[in-house]
């Protein structure tokens, strides 16, 4: 769904932050629908979709315009939003799991806290 936007959103004049509000919307949706509590799960799971949706996008973006440069992009736009993805992801998962925000993953509590000892 997140790819048809941006396919769409290159028709438009904003095209460049209405990606970028996708691209964060969807980095959000995925750490919370998978759970992730692991940085380094976190950097390879958004870092890799993201990776392939820009450049997927990018790929669009050349054959809509066909001018020399866009075959650049094709390189490097998905480098630049996939480790932008990893790197926000990484710090997200790494302030809430500072924080406590939210349990562990496994929901098994130390200590055996889970039977009414402490």
């Amino acid at each position: 769904m997140a790819l048809v936007f941006e396919v769409a959103s290159l028709f438009t004049a904003n095209a460049d932050s209405l990606i970028l509000a996708a691209d964060i919307i969807l980095i959000f949706y995925l750490l919370v629908k998978t759970k992730v509590s692991d940085y380094k799960l976190a950097i390879w799971l958004n870092g890799l979709i993201i990776f392939f949706i820009a450049l997927a996008v990018a790929i669009v973006e050349f054959l809509i315009n066909l001018k020399f440069y866009n075959l650049f992009n094709i390189i490097v736009e998905p480098i630049i939003y996939g480790s932008g993805a990893a790197l926000m992801s990484s710090c997200l998962i790494l302030i809430l799991n500072k924080f406590k925000l939210r349990p562990l993953a496994g929901g098994v509590k130390k200590g055996g806290e889970e039977h009414g000892r402490k």
